[in-house]
């Protein structure tokens, strides 16, 4: 029989003709990957891709497979939403904690998608700095978490989303206005708006500026990223944020995105999570509607065959925002 997991894995590596790459994707090692692959041709009975130095690329078999996968788990991602939806199980809460920066920028999107599937359902969102979020998930007062700090805790199982890049924020007025790039010592002597003090973020920036010998002239520090954007449009100095929370300002024209030269900075989205959560049919709803946009969460969330929670990491790829299409970053940064 068909497994469901394995046609995952084969279309990540259809996708990706490299085994490495697909690994990195679905946040596997390697070897699993190429393991379920070759019990999948051996189910199969014959190959369905060619190997080489170069890649992996599909045989007449393999591609003949590629079709019926997709509407294989497209019939099943559907069958699971329609009996959710005609069942009492229809119904149902969720909680939701998200950083500043996750909480206002992303959850709405992600928010009116799930009420589209499933508008019996309600989600409770509490936005907070990640340690306050992490706190609560402990202890039980949501039970799921997308935040953008650093995160070390065995008490939760963490899944990677993306790494998002962070870029130099300025304003109109500001003399680097339509520049792509900058000498980071450039920075040197900028007046800064900055995260608060204490916070995981503030600590990031921080640590960042210091790798190229900058300390930061803060000329004001708030604790919301929608905050720092508005005094950035005013002109009260330059800031540090993800791509993904200036998306809309920058395409109406009120700020604009500067890189450092030979340099791309990243922080990683993490989903946090706990074997209750699957628990509950809205959290498991939420997190189908997220797996359209990273398919991952399917393999590795919905699609585990064991009980309790484990922890996930691996290399990521970097998506300027959900939805677009994923660029290959040539450093990346510690």
């Amino acid at each position: 029989m068909l497994s469901l997991y394995q046609l995952r894995i084969f279309l990540t590596v259809a996708e990706e003709e490299n085994l490495t790459r697909a690994a990195e994707r679905l946040y596997l090692t390697q070897p699993a990957v190429s393991q379920h692959i070759r019990a999948l041709e051996k189910q199969m009975g014959v190959p369905l891709f060619y190997r080489s130095r170069r890649g992996m690329t599909l045989t007449p078999a393999g591609e003949a497979l590629v079709d019926y996968a997709q509407r294989i788990l497209r019939l099943t991602a559907e069958a699971h939403q329609a009996v959710l939806a005609a069942s009492d199980k229809a119904t149902g809460e969720l909680y939701v904690g998200a950083s500043p920066g996750a909480g206002p920028c992303l959850m709405p999107t992600w928010i009116k998608a799930f009420h589209e599937h499933y508008p019996k359902m309600f989600i409770h969102l509490k936005t907070g700095p990640t340690p306050t979020i992490v706190r609560a998930l402990t202890r039980g007062d949501v039970e799921i978490a997308i935040v953008e700090g650093e995160v070390e805790s065995t008490a939760f199982n963490i899944t990677p989303l993306w790494d998002e890049e962070i870029v130099i924020v300025v304003g109109q007025r500001h003399a680097w206005w339509g520049r792509a790039d900058i000498n980071p010592e450039m920075l040197r002597g900028q007046a800064f708006i900055v995260r608060e003090q204490g916070s995981l973020t503030r600590l990031w920036e921080e640590k960042t500026l210091a790798r190229f010998g900058i300390t930061p002239r803060v000329v004001a520090e708030f604790d919301s990223p929608l905050t720092i954007k508005r005094a950035v449009q005013s002109g009260l100095g330059i800031a540090l944020l993800p791509r993904f929370a200036i998306r809309q300002e920058v395409q109406a024209g009120l700020l604009h995105p500067v890189r450092l030269q030979n340099e791309t900075l990243y922080r990683t989205l993490k989903l946090l999570w706990t074997a209750e959560t699957l628990h509950n049919p809205a959290a498991k709803a939420f997190l189908q509607i997220l797996s359209a946009e990273f398919p991952h969460i399917s393999v590795q969330i919905l699609g585990l065959t064991q009980k309790g929670g484990r922890r996930t990491s691996g290399p990521l790829r970097h998506r300027s925002h959900p939805g677009e299409k994923e660029e290959v970053p040539s450093v990346r940064s510690e």
